[in-house]
């Protein structure tokens, strides 16, 4: 028997390529001014819209604020507490001392120097 040869199939396209572009339909635009029954309720929707928003503005600052005050007790490193010391807060430099003498032991002899250092002051 001999083998038949089988031509590739390819898809016969049943539209243009270009068919596409006369389907699209220019947008509607109406050319009327929109109805308003009462131009002082608009003004007044506007304004409290207007309010509403800087109120979410500030109350978003006010809690991101907040958040950026809270302290964060697993940061502890020699520089921040060096920062906290030289700007005077003596008390948050001695706790974050503390925690490093935890953190690292070997170097407790160090931090115990620079705690009583600022008790000092």
């Amino acid at each position: 028997e001999a083998p038949e040869e089988e031509e590739p199939l390819s898809p016969i396209p049943t539209t243009k390529f270009s068919s596409w572009l006369q389907q699209l339909q220019p947008p509607q635009v109406s050319h009327e001014p929109p109805i308003i029954v009462n131009q002082d309720q608009a003004e007044k929707a506007d304004e409290e819209e207007e309010e509403e928003e800087e109120r979410t503005v500030v109350d978003e600052a006010k809690e991101l604020a907040a958040r950026s005050v809270v302290e964060n007790l697993d940061i502890a490193t020699e520089t921040l507490a060096a920062v906290l010391e030289s700007q005077g807060h003596y008390q948050k430099a001695i706790a974050m001392y503390e925690r490093l003498m935890l953190k690292y032991p070997e170097k407790s002899t160090f931090f115990a120097a620079k705690i009583k250092e600022l008790k000092s002051k």
